[in-house]
């Protein structure tokens, strides 16, 4: 379950170091912040979902038989990122991208 967090954060620090500084074309600056805004989020969710399966597997032993885990915490971890990064990109396009870094800058930082 741990794979695919890794997973995104290497996807996520290739993403950064690659383009971060390519502030030359607006276009790809802004696919790189939103890319970033919406992998960093999927990583925070991830990170809350395996601590409330470590706090099942450690805290509530009896009776901690958990089916489709992915399907309850996996894709809420990544659907709601999307949203987020979503209505944010919807409501202030411009908020992804600044003169100096392709990062999410402005008053809309979740």
């Amino acid at each position: 379950k741990q794979w695919y967090q890794r997973r995104v954060r290497v996807i996520g620090n290739v993403i950064f170091l690659a383009g971060i500084r390519r502030v030359e074309d607006g276009t790809v600056c802004r696919v790189v912040a939103v890319s970033l805004h919406y992998i960093w989020l999927c990583v925070f969710g991830w990170t809350l979902a395996e601590s409330y399966n470590m706090y099942l597997s450690f805290i509530r032993i009896l009776n901690t038989h958990r089916s489709r885990f992915i399907l309850k915490l996996g894709i809420p971890a990544m659907v709601t990122p999307a949203i987020i990064v979503g209505i944010n990109a919807g409501l202030s396009p411009e908020s992804y991208g600044t003169p100096e870094y392709c990062a999410l800058q402005g008053d809309m930082v979740y």
